[in-house]
Formats: C-alpha cells, structure tokens, sequence
C-alpha cells in the first residue's frame, strides 16, 4: 500500500490531499458556504494563464476557483495575476 501511495503521489500531485484526505473532504464540502471567497472579475482578465499555472491545486481558476471545492485559499493566483483586481 505505501508503494502504491508513493507511486500515486509521484504521478499526480497532492494525490492524498485531493482524493483520499477525510479533512478536506470536509473542507471541500464547506468551501461553497464560505464567507472568505476569491473572486475573479472576468472584465479585468485578460487570460493570460498565470493565475492557473500558479494553482498549486491544478485549478481552471477562472472557471473553478469561484464553484469549485477544491480551492485551498492559498491566494497565489491573487499573487501571480498582474493585472490590479481581475482576481480579488
């Protein structure tokens, strides 16, 4: 089994976080009623892809960070995206 998780984790990443983690299960389950949200403005996007290639989660971020439970709030699309307040 550890072999497996090792072989797994090697090829997907954060395989135990997104898949087999009971904790963010949970937490992926109460991210769509969170108050603290991150928000992308889609007229100030230009959709560069930065913001996705900085998602350590592997997000659409303009399509999924808003719906999506996956989200982890770590904010480094906020920090990767260069325009002022596309994504807030």
């Amino acid at each position: 089994m550890l072999l497996g998780f090792v072989g797994l984790s090697i090829v997907v990443e954060r395989f135990w976080c997104r898949y087999l983690c009971p904790l963010g299960a949970i937490l992926a389950w109460t991210n769509r009623i969170s108050l603290w949200r991150i928000r992308v403005n889609e007229s100030d996007c230009i959709s560069c892809g930065l913001c996705t290639r900085a998602c350590p989660m592997d997000l659409d971020v303009p399509r999924e960070v808003e719906r999506g439970g996956e989200c982890i709030r770590c904010r480094a699309c906020v920090h990767a995206c260069r325009r002022e307040g596309a994504i807030h």
